[in-house]
């Protein structure tokens, strides 16, 4: 029987071990970083895009038809007020200017010997030497050769502004295009086919389709009164801002939109008409909106939630709706409340009901740090995705 009895003490041994074990420790509570529910008036902007314009395009088209005998510029240069352009060939307006001066000499020759004889003639009707239907006839000669002068002045001011007209000048400051005619070619007046065109490109206009739901907010904007409208390139290294100077006086029908143009300094050049562009205006202001860090904000399936911490020290979660986005914060428009604390970082750990540990954001950072993050939590990891611009948009 030696052997059931060893057998017997080794269990009880074992059996006494088991029961020594110390028991397994508590996992600490998560750590979460909290701040509190901000309130504060929140500007809410509409986005448009847009494309410039040159505010007086002009297309140079000759006043007269002739032979182009000067190119006074280079394709694309810049050109003043005034400068001249071409030369149209002045020799066959010369010669219709003197032309025409010559007609006036002989009109006013022939207007001469008219008033003379009138004049010579009246007083011959008192004597009866001549008949007063004589008279009337000398005096209508006379009329006629100074209608005869006046017309043949006329014809040499036609004369003297063709040939003013052979000498084509810039109408406004601007660049110009590539010339369709070069020395040597025939220029016709044509309106469909213009010599150059010139384009002025400081200011210059932005034009953009808005709903018409914006027009009050649109007309704040109008002339020098407002704040006026920020105009930006898409990548946002241009920006320029200007009042609002024109919206059209109809919406166009099954659209709901109207027409509006923004005029913008542009000394600099920096910007061509055609360009796409970005416009961006204050709609309307949301006084005394809660705000949280954009951090806070997580986005689970179609929904946008915010997590927080109770009276409890428990975690929650609360569906919210958002607002737009300022100096990173966003506006919440419900599903919160002022008194909450909401946590901006730790969530992905985090489910419903947990017990947390919390930090403040200013014991989270240590001192002289330059704002850098001392040690970061347990739980401390960034929230699966931030609500986008567009969203924050209501």
């Amino acid at each position: 029987m030696p052997r059931p009895l060893a057998l017997c003490i080794g269990g009880l041994l074992l059996a006494g071990c088991e029961h020594h074990h110390p028991p397994a420790p508590t996992p600490p509570p998560p750590t979460v970083v909290t701040t509190a529910v901000g309130i504060e008036d929140v500007a809410v902007y509409r986005h448009y895009p847009a494309t410039s314009i040159s505010i007086q395009p002009v297309a140079i088209v000759p006043r007269v038809a002739g032979w182009v005998r000067e190119q006074n510029f280079t394709n694309g240069q810049m050109v003043s007020k005034g400068q001249q352009l071409y030369l149209i060939d002045p020799d066959p307006f010369v010669a219709a200017l003197d032309r025409a001066e010559a007609a006036v000499a002989v009109a006013q020759a022939e207007l001469f010997n008219a008033r003379q004889q009138y004049e010579r003639n009246q007083p011959l009707l008192e004597a009866e030497a001549i008949s007063p239907e004589d008279l009337e006839r000398l005096e209508a000669n006379f009329m006629q050769a100074e209608a005869q002068v006046k017309v043949a002045q006329a014809e040499a001011e036609i004369a003297r502004l063709n040939l003013s007209y052979c000498t084509v000048s810039s109408p406004v400051d601007g660049q110009l295009s590539a010339t369709t005619l070069y020395v040597g070619d025939y220029a016709k007046v044509d309106p469909s086919n213009p010599l150059v065109t010139v384009q002025p490109l400081d200011p210059l206009w932005v034009q953009f389709m808005a709903i018409s739901d914006d027009l009050d907010a649109l007309r704040s904007q109008f002339g020098s009164a407002g704040p006026g409208v920020e105009i930006s390139l898409p990548d946002g290294s241009w920006h320029r801002s200007g009042p609002v100077v024109f919206i059209d006086n109809t919406v166009m029908p099954g659209t709901a939109m109207i027409q509006v143009r923004v005029e913008v300094a542009n000394a600099d050049h920096a910007i061509l008409p055609g360009t796409y562009l970005n416009a961006r205006f204050r709609q309307r202001l949301l006084e005394k909106a809660m705000t949280v860090p954009v951090e806070a904000v997580v986005r689970q399936a179609a929904e946008s939630v915010v997590w927080i911490v109770d009276e409890n020290e428990t975690a929650r979660i609360r569906i919210v709706t958002l607002g737009p986005i300022q100096k990173g914060r966003i506006a919440i428009l419900s599903g919160l409340s002022a008194s909450d604390r909401v946590i901006v970082q730790g969530q992905s750990r985090l489910r419903v009901g947990v017990k947390v540990q919390t930090l403040t954001p200013d014991r989270f950072h240590t001192p002289g740090a330059g704002g850098a993050a001392a040690s970061t939590p347990a739980a401390a990891t960034a929230p699966a995705a931030a609500a986008s611009p567009r969203a924050a948009t209501p």
